[in-house]
């Protein structure tokens, strides 16, 4: 085991078919058993076949651009059915928190109307608009805890009884243009196409198209 005093585990990137999504998790648990395990996930193709996997998880985020379930499949660009979020709270309960990116057309009060735990990512890079909106967003929050971890900060917050958090982003990097990395923990992909270690476009570059 390359890591073994991992306390967190994010699995992300794409949905693994059932079978290997519960071996995954197995292995995760056996090796470490007492990290702490959050899915990052959009919910395509997710149903009861993952529960021996979900059982092993701490937390599941799943992405939403909307709450229209015909607009997020068609941004998912999927043909399999994505887990909706009624039928996601039925599968995890209390693990489910929908994560959203706070762009220009969020809009808080319309998702808090779900009851479910948010988990809200501040766009990066964001524009004028986008900034304002987060603003706007946070503005509305009753802020319980500020937390720095790696190069990350995260708020713990509620809103009409709701829990939020709210994850600002990689605001702590230090740009070292041009450097490429001998190893990277995450490597982030720009809408430019640009994959480098931090939010900015030119540093420590892995792929410029």
């Amino acid at each position: 085991m390359e890591f073994p005093n991992a306390k967190n585990v994010s699995v992300t990137g794409g949905t693994l078919n059932s079978v290997d999504f519960n071996k995954l998790m197995m292995l995760i648990k056996k090796h470490l058993p007492e990290s702490f395990v959050i899915w990052n996930t959009n919910g395509v193709g997710v149903d009861e076949r993952y529960l021996s996997g979900i059982s092993k998880i701490n937390y599941v985020n799943l992405h939403r651009n909307s709450l229209n379930e015909s607009e997020n499949k068609k941004e998912f660009n999927s043909q399999k059915e994505i887990l909706s979020i009624e039928k996601a709270r039925l599968l995890l309960g209390k693990k489910l928190f929908i994560r959203v990116t706070v762009d220009e057309k969020f809009d808080l009060d319309e998702f808090i109307i779900v009851g479910v735990p948010l988990y809200l990512n501040r766009l990066l890079p964001g524009t004028e608009v986008t900034n304002n909106n987060f603003r706007k967003t946070m503005q509305k929050l009753d802020i319980e805890n500020v937390e720095k971890k790696r190069r990350n900060v995260y708020i713990d917050s509620m809103y009409h009884g709701v829990p939020v958090r709210i994850c600002l982003g990689d605001k702590l990097a230090e740009c070292v243009p041009n450097r490429k990395p001998t190893f990277l923990n995450v490597a982030i992909i720009h809408r430019s196409g640009i994959v480098c270690g931090s939010w900015y476009e030119n540093d420590k570059v892995i792929f410029k198209p």
